[in-house]
């Protein structure tokens, strides 16, 4: 799970335009996740960031990772859903509405 992970940070930076934002989001160091994102483009052999100023924005070998990152993202929580379906575990959470004075009934224990 440690490269969904970095995908998430990445998309993180990505949305916030700001590593620092997302840092805080992340609720980890702006420090620990510039040198994760430095050490991806290493790893990568390319920047997938444009350092600007006041913040960041993706470059094209960003956007093009991003869109992968993405779909990749989705593709994870639905097997997740999935595999929490098989085990009887999703839960969902039901709204009710009710006119005004009506009381709910009382069992018969």
């Amino acid at each position: 799970m440690r490269h969904h992970t970095l995908m998430r940070a990445i998309d993180a930076v990505a949305r916030a335009g700001s590593i620092r934002k997302a840092a805080d989001q992340l609720a980890i160091t702006h420090t620990a996740l510039s040198r994760r994102i430095l050490a991806f483009e290493a790893e990568l052999g390319a920047p997938v960031f444009e350092r600007l100023p006041r913040g960041v924005r993706l470059n094209p070998a960003g956007e093009l990772v991003i869109h992968h990152f993405r779909t990749q993202i989705a593709d994870m929580e639905r097997v997740r859903s999935q595999i929490a379906d098989l085990k009887g575990e999703r839960r969902e959470t039901v709204a009710l509405a009710t006119r005004r004075g009506v009381r709910p009934a009382r069992s018969a224990s």
